[in-house]
């Protein structure tokens, strides 16, 4: 789930450089705003990324969760939940498809590493995704 975004400011931000960071959509509202001189208000959910473009050591999020809900115009497209923790992502399809996918992000060839069979069920009974995912990152 990466997208990529291009910010360029002469004089402001070094050519070339790349975030590592897992920055957000919901970043980019505070990072506009900020670079207008305006103060993100209280209730937007994300942050500033422009500490992490000017190339400052910040704290930032490790985890991530991402949802898309079912559309009546895209049938197709199930509603999907996903957990992003450090080097793993795991993905609930609902609807259509019913199954979970878990990645270690471990870059192989150019493509993650699917951990797991797109049929089998990954969540144990009543531990949440990120229980999963934050025990697979101590076992590191």
């Amino acid at each position: 789930m990466s997208i990529p975004l291009l910010v360029m400011c002469h004089g402001r931000f070094r050519a070339g450089s790349k975030i590592s960071q897992m920055v957000a959509k919901i970043d980019v509202a505070p990072t506009v705003l900020e670079l207008a001189g305006i103060e993100p208000p209280d209730h937007l959910d994300g942050k500033s990324f422009l500490p992490l473009l000017e190339g400052e050591q910040v704290s930032w999020r490790d985890e991530l969760l991402y949802e898309y809900y079912w559309e009546r115009n895209y049938p197709q497209t199930p509603t999907t939940q996903a957990i992003l923790a450090g080097r793993y992502k795991f993905i609930r399809y609902h609807g259509i498809w019913d199954l979970d996918e878990l990645y270690g992000m471990h870059v192989i060839q150019g493509l993650p590493l699917q951990l797991s069979h797109p049929n089998r069920l990954l969540a144990v009974a009543g531990r949440s995704e990120v229980v999963i995912c934050r025990r697979l990152l101590a076992e590191e």
